[in-house]
């Protein structure tokens, strides 16, 4: 199997494919998370501005 070094170690193309998937989906929760906040703000702060 092909090997490709990068930084201190060597890593098989399934090892980078595995690593670069896990952070791809980290990030996407990552974004999921702050778009469901936008999202409760948003609905708070519009709620508040028709009570006011």
């Amino acid at each position: 199997m092909s090997r490709v070094r990068l930084g201190y170690r060597e890593w098989s193309l399934f090892e980078l494919f595995e690593t670069a998937s896990a952070m791809l989906q980290e990030r996407q929760r990552d974004l999921d998370c702050r778009a469901a906040f936008n999202g409760v703000v948003m609905s708070l702060g519009s709620t508040w501005e028709q009570n006011r």
